[in-house]
């Protein structure tokens, strides 16, 4: 059985989870404090397996590059999102006033495709969910009735989509596929708290969206 932690980290208040099942483990979203991640997974004695980004946010991708450094394990990401990832420590300069490290790039980048994910002993569903970046994307265990869902949508709102890569109908478009998922599924967001997707307000979305 999957055991989910959440730690929320860094000046965003960005959800980052540690899955573990039989001592394996990923990293979803690793978003900041590299030193307090690496010291729980060796508290814990998890077998980091690897880290896993919902979408190429710098917030939610910031600590993986240094982890690597102590855990070389791969980075998953989709690779529309890939983009993001190269200007993460570009982007990390301009705000270092709000970050307490410098970011390096992550290495041993592996590219997220839809389907089945193994992970050891973990597994997922994984498929393309853009609107809030071209290369969001949800993991959904179907056993567990559990989905990480990034940025998309959230407990009273949905992800931004005034990037200049961002895109409001395909967002749209994504918040169906998630809505199509058993109405018991439990949604772990980037920010905020975990929700049902029986607790979509649609009309709500509606008005936002």
């Amino acid at each position: 059985m999957l055991q989910v932690n959440k730690y929320v980290l860094g000046p965003l208040q960005t959800n980052c989870y540690i899955v573990n099942n039989k001592n394996n483990a990923i990293i979803i979203d690793p978003a900041y404090s590299p030193d307090f991640l690496a010291q729980l997974i060796h508290r814990n004695k998890y077998n980091l397996t690897a880290m896993v980004a919902t979408h190429g946010h710098i917030d939610h991708v910031m600590a993986a590059g240094l982890l690597q450094k102590i855990y070389p394990v791969p980075f998953y990401i989709h690779k529309k999102d890939l983009f993001l990832l190269k200007n993460m420590v570009n982007l990390a300069k301009k705000y270092i006033e709000y970050i307490d490290f410098i970011p390096i790039e992550p290495k041993k980048i592996k590219f997220l495709n839809e389907g089945t994910l193994h992970f050891g002993s973990i597994t997922f569903n994984c498929f393309l969910a853009p609107g809030h970046t071209p290369g969001s994307c949800v993991l959904h265990n179907k056993q567990q009735k559990i989905a990480f869902v990034g940025d998309v949508v959230f407990k009273n709102g949905v992800g931004r989509y005034d990037f200049n890569y961002a895109n409001k109908e395909d967002l749209k478009k994504s918040i169906k596929k998630i809505k199509k998922l058993p109405k018991n599924t439990l949604l772990y967001p980037g920010h905020g708290n975990e929700f049902y997707i029986s607790n979509i307000n649609t009309n709500e979305l509606h008005q936002i969206i």
